[in-house]
């Protein structure tokens, strides 16, 4: 079965830049759908990075990084498979780097696979590595 992706949303994650301070930081963030009481719906987003080696970034002042985060339309799944349900948004977690930041974005998630994905971490705002 061929699954259509649509790019949902591009998180961005991250660390507080002091003046003259610098923040280092790789992976790939945990992204978790939840309820707007923020208890999870169905599993985390798969990591579609595996494989891949995470580069160090290192973030001064006025620097970003950002992980491309994808929804697959829960309605090309067999309901027996999925059983879809909204979810209120997403929390994002990257390691320790930086606690939990919750990130409104009305979805429909299967609760039974993981019908979300997300990447490694980039430089920029896009979540896209450049080319």
């Amino acid at each position: 079965m061929t699954v259509r992706h649509r790019l949902a949303a591009l998180v961005g994650v991250g660390c507080l830049v002091l003046a003259g301070a610098t923040c280092a930081l790789w992976g790939v963030p945990s992204v978790q759908a939840v309820t707007a009481a923020r208890h999870p719906v169905g599993p985390p987003a798969r990591n579609d990075s595996i494989g891949q080696m995470p580069a160090r970034h290192v973030v001064r002042r006025g620097q970003s990084v950002a992980s491309a985060f994808g929804v697959a339309e829960t309605g090309n799944y067999p309901v027996a498979l999925c059983h879809a349900r909204r979810a209120w948004g997403v929390r994002v977690r990257l390691g320790s780097f930086a606690g939990p930041t919750d990130v409104r974005l009305g979805i429909s998630v299967c609760t039974s696979q993981a019908s979300t994905h997300v990447q490694l971490v980039v430089p920029g705002r896009t979540g896209v590595p450049a080319s």
